[in-house]
């Protein structure tokens, strides 16, 4: 019986997970924050999307420039309720170089957007941004 108890303990947070997901909102589990601010929704899952006012171009690494290397490094980031990336939130998803990784992360933090909203509330969101290096041919 208790085997049972736990399978549908386990059924029951299963669903409940699908349905955050579904929803387009996913738990933070932010210690120490209240609910309203721990919520973080899919971009797909929001009525406004973030939108980036400013980026700062990031340094191209010395060596991968007089190699000649470039391409699209693809980071996912966690924008705030104002408009900032959550520095911890911040993870490499693809990227022709790891040398890339240190100047797409210190470009991204100083990164400012306007805020995702639902029902016109700022709120929390996770995104996919591409950082684009390429070399130019003199």
């Amino acid at each position: 019986m208790a085997t049972y108890e736990k399978r549908g303990t386990d059924v029951v947070i299963l669903l409940g997970l699908l349905a955050a997901v579904a929803s387009g909102s996913v738990d933070a589990q932010q210690p120490g924050a209240t609910p309203a601010h721990r919520e973080t929704f899919f971009e797909a899952g929001v009525d406004v999307k973030p939108a980036i006012l400013y980026i700062p171009s990031p340094e191209y690494p010395q060596q991968l420039r007089l190699k000649g290397v470039g391409g699209r490094v693809l980071v996912q980031c966690i924008v705030d309720t104002m408009g900032s990336v959550e520095p911890n939130s911040v993870k490499i998803l693809q990227t022709p170089d790891t040398a890339f990784s240190r100047a797409t992360i210190e470009a991204l933090l100083q990164a400012r957007f306007t805020p995702a909203r639902v029902r016109g509330k700022g709120v929390r969101v996770l995104i996919n941004v591409p950082i684009d290096f390429n070399v130019k041919q003199k």
